[in-house]
C-alpha cells in the first residue's frame, strides 16, 4: 500500500486526501496479504520487488501496471504483466 500511496503522489500527483479515500476503496476491493516470497527481479527498484511477490503469493494471473520495469519483464512466474489498457483489450 506504501507503494500505491507513493505512485499516486508522485506520478499522478494525488492530494493526501486523495490518497487516502482511494486507499480505503480499493482496500474494500482486495485481499491484501504480507508476502513470503522473496523476489530479487528487478534490483533498480526494490519495491517493485515486492509488489512481485504480492502478486505471486496471491496466486495473481496479471499485474496490471505503468510501471516501467515491472513491464519490461513481460511476464514472471506465469503472472502476465501488462498495461492496463492491454489487459482491458483481453477482457
Amino acid at each position: 500500500m506504501d507503494e500505491y500511496s507513493n505512485v499516486l503522489s508522485r506520478d499522478f500527483g494525488f492530494s493526501h486526501d486523495e490518497i487516502k479515500k482511494y486507499l480505503v476503496m480499493i482496500s474494500n476491493l482486495l485481499n491484501i496479504i504480507e508476502p513470503e516470497t522473496i523476489v530479487d527481479a528487478i534490483p533498480e527498484d526494490l519495491a517493485d520487488n515486492n509488489i512481485i511477490a504480492c502478486a505471486m503469493d496471491g496466486k495473481a494471473d496479471y499485474l496490471i501496471t505503468y510501471d516501467k520495469h515491472l513491464l519490461r519483464l513481460g511476464s514472471i512466474k506465469g503472472i502476465k504483466i501488462a498495461k492496463p489498457k492491454d489487459f482491458l483489450s483481453l477482457l
